[in-house]
């Protein structure tokens, strides 16, 4: 029996002493998240953005940019010029500046003004009006894992947990991809909701209502179709940076932030691999923007070239807006331009 309760106890002990590290980590990165690493600035910096922040744009064609490390989210005119929009302490003139968000890591505007705003430091989903009135719209009991959000066309929102993908209806929240217990093979369909997802980092939404769905950790991208189906529709589950000129299913890809444009191409950030890639209607994926594994270098960062010669630094999020791409490269925002041009219009 004293054995017996001796070999209990040791891996009874062991799991505590685990446990009780984890608790620790999690409150040291929750110290991390709450506390500001720097204040709020109209001009992003690697100071408030890092490799953390997120990139929309707004029903007027501003830009707006989640600066994670400063709490807040700032605005981008046409001009270049920087606003404070959400969140980093009160200001005279902008209501919604005094709302408490903690570590931003994804950012949408609807067409009444509101900010959504994924707010990973207190484990919710929230929305902000342009008066500062703040609602909790997703709270902790489902929040806790979501990573990614985005917006349809039609103004609907979509949130991304861990392992499945909610829309915003009328009704509520409606599970619309995951949640299940398949395993999607490469060439397979299956009902979305009937499939088990991994780590969900980032999502798009096309102009046909397509949602595409980036599983960062499986090295791919999915697809749902607007019957409901979900392919896979970039990468083969092998981590890597290769398959340019062929189908997007036959290419290595180590994927981050994914967009689409109006005529329904699918373009996807690698900050490990400082590039964009580009998938056209066809399938074929070629490169899209930087050089890859190429990094920057002092002042070099190839504007006004053609975005195929300019460099990229870790560029994470994307956003679509009137044929133009933006890029949040670290903290820079880049655009590409209708030409293929690329340049800064902010940071740096």
């Amino acid at each position: 029996m004293r054995h017996w309760a001796l070999n209990l106890a040791v891996p009874l002990v062991a799991a505590a002493l685990t446990f009780a590290a984890i608790a620790h980590a999690q409150a040291h990165q929750l110290d991390y998240q709450t506390r500001p690493r720097a204040a709020c600035s109209p001009a992003p910096t690697d100071a408030t953005v890092g490799y953390y922040g997120a990139i929309t744009t707004g029903p007027a064609g501003d830009l707006f940019v989640a600066e994670s490390r400063a709490q807040c989210v700032v605005r981008i005119d046409g001009a270049g010029v920087g606003h404070y929009a959400v969140g980093g302490g009160d200001r005279p003139g902008c209501p919604a500046c005094g709302a408490r968000i903690g570590f931003p890591t994804d950012v949408e505007v609807t067409p009444d003004g509101t900010v959504h705003v994924i707010d990973q430091a207190h484990y919710q989903m929230v929305g902000v009006r342009p008066d500062g009135t703040t609602t909790i719209e997703r709270g902790a009991q489902r929040s806790a894992q979501v990573q990614a959000l985005s917006q349809g066309r039609d103004g609907r929102l979509y949130a991304g947990d861990y392992e499945f993908v909610s829309r915003l209806d009328q009704a509520g929240w409606v599970v619309v991809a995951g949640g299940g217990r398949g395993e999607l093979q490469l060439g397979a369909a299956l009902p979305a909701t009937t499939v088990r997802l991994g780590q969900i980092t980032s999502l798009a939404v096309g102009p046909d209502n397509s949602l595409y769905i980036v599983e960062r950790p499986l090295y791919r991208v999915l697809r749902v179709d607007p019957s409901g189906m979900l392919t896979v529709f970039a990468g083969t589950g092998l981590e890597g940076d290769s398959g340019d000129g062929g189908p997007a299913t036959g290419a290595n890809i180590y994927p981050d932030g994914v967009a689409v444009d109006d005529a329904g191409n699918v373009y996807i950030s690698s900050q490990l691999h400082h590039r964009v890639r580009r998938v056209d209607k066809a399938g074929t994926i070629t490169n899209f923007a930087g050089q890859p594994g190429t990094l920057p270098y002092g002042s070099g960062y190839g504007d006004g070239r053609p975005a195929t010669e300019a460099l990229l630094r870790f560029p994470t999020d994307m956003a679509w807006r009137d044929g133009n791409l933006y890029i949040l490269d670290s903290y820079r925002v880049r655009k590409v331009d209708r030409s293929g041009i690329m340049t800064t219009v902010a940071g740096g």
